[in-house]
């Protein structure tokens, strides 16, 4: 064939919908980190206790199991409220941070490093669409670890329960869902922040977990000092805390208000966006 009938012709194939373009991000960055075996192990011992919390419900309403183990009725934890919020959700908020910590950081990092923003923001990807990709990876993972066996085992005790119990209890799923989502998301866009700025994986992990825990101690010297709940405002954890036993409705002895710990975890999202959309572009300002 000579040269000049080797002319350009543009591209005439379906194109993807806009929407679906932050899909082909989350896919990718899916299957790079489910090639850590560590990670795949982790993730698989996040359900340990929610296994066991299922058992031990299963075991609450089954007299025969009972019997067979001569497990005294007196001995069983109370299936409540409490339940749920201290066994279940804190428990799981503790391994969403670490997990989050584990990949969040490194999710941005190496196409920085590698210079590869240019090559995906030359394509019809927006800088939305590509931080979108990213979050949806760990709000996925996060969900499938955190409110989703939540809420399976709140109409697990349901099925077993006497009757009303669920319909007396409507506020406990929405408790989980939403505590563990403001958790996520937070948290997602502070590492994926840190990503964006810190171009090598392990400073990055290094810089988020300074963040968490510098900020807890912090906090916890401002409130040895001053008092009051002022502190509480550095301790992400005490926040967490304030939320969750608001929304499962729990008295506890925080005195932090909710609309402040709410606050933090508004200030923490609308931060780490703003840097992160001042990092994310598709060239270098030298």
């Amino acid at each position: 064939m000579t040269v000049f009938q080797q002319v350009y012709q543009g591209y005439s194939g379906e194109i993807t919908p806009s929407h679906y373009r932050p899909l082909v991000i989350f896919r990718y960055a899916m299957a790079d980190i489910f090639e850590s075996r560590l990670f795949i192990a982790f993730f698989t011992t996040c359900f340990i206790l929610p296994l066991a919390l299922m058992s031990a419900i299963y075991m609450r309403y089954n007299l025969d199991v009972l019997a067979q183990f001569q497990i005294p009725l007196g001995e069983l934890m109370s299936i409540d409220v409490q339940f749920f919020a201290s066994w279940m959700q804190m428990p799981q908020m503790f391994l969403l941070i670490i997990m989050i910590m584990s990949i969040g950081p490194t999710l941005i990092s190496p196409d920085l490093g590698n210079n590869a923003l240019p090559l995906y923001l030359s394509r019809p990807i927006s800088k939305a669409s590509y931080i979108s990709g990213k979050l949806l990876v760990l709000l996925v993972l996060g969900s499938i670890i955190s409110w989703v066996p939540g809420v399976l085992l709140i109409f697990f005790n349901g099925y077993f329960a006497e009757s009303g119990w669920l319909l007396n209890n409507l506020h406990l799923p929405a408790a989980a869902i939403i505590s563990s989502l403001i958790w996520i998301l937070s948290l997602s866009m502070m590492s994926l922040a840190v990503s964006a700025w810190v171009k090598w994986k392990a400073i990055a992990r290094l810089f988020f977990f300074g963040l968490v825990f510098v900020g807890t101690g912090l906090g916890a010297v401002i409130l040895k000092i001053n008092g009051g709940w002022g502190g509480s405002v550095f301790r992400i954890f005490d926040c967490m805390e304030v939320l969750v036993t608001t929304l499962y409705g729990i008295h506890i002895w925080q005195e932090m208000p909710v609309w402040a710990a709410g606050s933090v975890f508004a200030f923490i999202t609308v931060v780490s966006a703003g840097l992160l959309a001042r990092r994310i572009r598709a060239f270098e300002v030298l």
